[in-house]
């Protein structure tokens, strides 16, 4: 006889129909939240309106950790305002290793190099290798080992400014490194969640029907943003148009994240 609710969820455009009846059977006594207007609109197939929240992702109020007097964020500081002054904006980069294992990890870092290289056949960047997950999710690979992989490629081969933090605590500590950054590219929606709470626009490199209705929230649109993560290696258009609309993204995501923050509070609510 408690109140019970499934918090904010995300659903992919191949839903299983039993999984949808099944919701729907017990929507008039639990209350169904999604997380995104795309897996909204996919669930009214199956479940009653009235009976069916939109909501957002709780990421969007988790709080930052200030680590302001940890050594490690302090050499990141001085890297950024050394790069910053070189002329150089930067990029947060973290990749999936979900996504890696799918691919094939060999497949998975070349097209991802492909892709960071489309950016910077069009402007001065700097890349932070960030990871959202340090579990082993593709062999023995990680977020974490992929983006240090990535660090010693573009550093001592391609001979860009890179930062790689080996030490970042969790992941409130990882949105005070995000705050210095210009945008991010991830395979990870919640990286780019915490660095949307910055007004970092995101350019994401989506799987499972994740992003796109997240990006909407925003009022931008999914493809201007989005590459899935198996098409990274033809992805040059889609940086185009994403960083030619960089001002208008940033601010769309500016005049809605109020709204956005203020939705995310109706996980909470009975």
């Amino acid at each position: 006889k408690c109140n019970a609710q499934i918090s904010g969820f995300s659903v992919s455009n191949n839903i299983v129909k039993k999984v949808g009846r099944k919701l729907n059977s017990i929507s008039n006594r639990i209350k169904i939240k999604c997380r995104d207007i795309d897996s909204y609109n996919r669930l009214i197939n199956y479940i009653p309106e009235r009976n069916l929240i939109l909501t957002n992702d709780i990421a969007f109020i988790c709080p930052s950790s200030k680590v302001t007097e940890n050594r490690s964020y302090g050499s990141y500081t001085a890297w950024t305002k050394m790069v910053t002054s070189k002329g150089f904006q930067i990029i947060a980069v973290c990749p999936n290793s979900i996504q890696a294992n799918k691919l094939g990890y060999e497949q998975y870092f070349k097209d991802l190099t492909i892709l960071l290289d489309s950016f910077l056949r069009i402007r001065q960047f700097a890349f932070v290798f960030l990871y959202h997950d340090v579990r082993a999710k593709c062999g023995t690979l990680s977020d974490k080992s992929i983006s240090c992989e990535l660090n010693d490629f573009f550093s001592q081969q391609q001979g860009c400014f890179c930062y790689y933090p080996s030490q970042i605590e969790n992941g409130a500590s990882l949105k005070e490194y995000l705050k210095l950054v210009d945008f991010t590219v991830t395979g990870r929606m919640h990286l780019g969640i915490s660095g949307l709470t910055s007004n970092k626009p995101m350019f994401g490199i989506a799987y499972a029907n994740k992003f796109e209705g997240m990006v909407r929230l925003f009022g931008v649109d999914p493809s201007l943003c989005l590459v899935d993560f198996d098409k990274m290696a033809s992805s040059q258009n889609v940086v185009n148009s994403f960083l030619s609309r960089y001002s208008s993204i940033q601010s769309s995501i500016n005049r809605n994240l109020l709204s956005v923050t203020k939705g995310t509070l109706l996980n909470y609510e009975n």
